[in-house]
């Protein structure tokens, strides 16, 4: 990232037979929030939610309570369904 130097981004595509790759699950964790994550509690809540439509899927969040007792929002990901949570390594990644 040109803009973000020192973040984390996994995307996995997928191969299938017409030749174009296919969207199948992506992790991002920002630099700016690596920093910002040394000021905050050692606590992390992650929490997922469904999303509806063609493609489905699941959207996990890790976050943590700044000093403000604020959520900061650490990283997140996009993953086919909750069986492939550790595929993606979202906590031991993020951690």
């Amino acid at each position: 990232m040109r803009s973000n130097h020192g973040s984390t981004v996994m995307l996995k595509l997928t191969d299938n037979d017409d030749l174009h790759p296919t969207f199948s699950r992506l992790y991002v964790y920002f630099e700016a929030c690596k920093q910002g994550f040394k000021h905050c509690r050692r606590v992390i809540g992650i929490d997922g939610c469904f999303l509806k439509g063609p493609q489905g899927g699941h959207l996990l969040v890790a976050v943590e309570v700044d000093p403000n007792n604020a959520m900061y929002p650490i990283a997140y990901a996009i993953v086919e369904n909750e069986n492939r949570i550790l595929d993606v390594v979202f906590v031991s990644t993020t951690i």
